[in-house]
């Protein structure tokens, strides 16, 4: 167990399905869509926009929309734009008093979409998160947690080649991933991409890009764009977020 409510699988299988319904590596490179990251077959997608900051003239920090860069640079606001583009930044830029966003959804914006979801599945108790063996020291954590041989924990979702653990638990355990796991490891963000077990929506990043693709039915994905914690887009399969 990571926490109390979240359980390391050994078997991948409940994973499974995604593999099929995901784009290919070869039919997305050089770029990466949102096909890449959520599955075919829903009726709607929406990409929502990691939080990103500004310095206020107490010197302080606070959050700063997309859209709000976009419009303030003379930059047109639509469902595939870059961080950079909105910001008007230049490639390998940064700007003095400005957070870009992380590759992840914080606390807050995580809550609220978990929120969301809740009233879009008939299985809000049996959820599964899937996480990327990637980040530092996780391998031996969750193979030490889980008790077993770490390859045989792991699981592939595409054919790009990331590897994943699968995690069981209730749709609000989502949010134990933010805070201290097993041993007092410190994780700190969202899983990679979770689905309850009806799979009735798909939530998915990665660590290369700074927005969070949502697939689900037309009424889940209206609400998560009406949510004002949230700043999000309708997008499609085809939509690129990352050149």
């Amino acid at each position: 167990m990571l926490t109390p409510r979240i359980e390391i699988l050994h078997s991948t299988e409940p994973a499974h399905w995604l593999r099929d319904r995901l784009a290919p590596w070869w039919r997305t490179e050089p770029l990466l869509t949102v096909g890449w990251l959520v599955p075919e077959g829903y009726d709607a997608y929406a990409r929502i926009y990691h939080k990103a900051e500004i310095q206020a003239p107490d010197r302080g920090w606070q959050p700063v929309r997309w859209s709000d860069l976009a419009r303030a640079n003379n930059r047109t606001v639509h469902p595939e734009m870059t961080f950079r583009e909105a910001s008007g930044l230049e490639r390998n830029e940064h700007r003095w008093g400005l957070q870009e966003p992380f590759p992840w959804m914080e606390d807050v914006e995580c809550s609220a979409l978990m929120n969301v979801l809740s009233q879009f599945t008939t299985t809000p108790e049996r959820c599964y998160f899937a996480v990327w063996d990637g980040y530092g020291g996780i391998d031996e954590l969750f193979g030490k947690l889980a008790g077993l041989a770490i390859s045989r924990a792991k699981v592939q979702l595409s054919f790009r080649g990331p590897d994943y653990f699968l995690c069981r638990g209730p749709l609000e355990a989502v949010m134990d991933f933010q805070g201290s796991l097993g041993d007092g490891w410190w994780f700190g963000q969202a899983p990679d991409v979770w689905w309850p077990e009806d799979r009735a929506w798909c939530v998915a990043s990665d660590i290369d890009v700074d927005v969070t693709c949502l697939a689900g039915s037309r009424g889940c994905i209206e609400a998560v764009l009406d949510t004002p914690e949230l700043e999000a887009l309708p997008t499609q399969l085809t939509h690129v977020v990352r050149g």
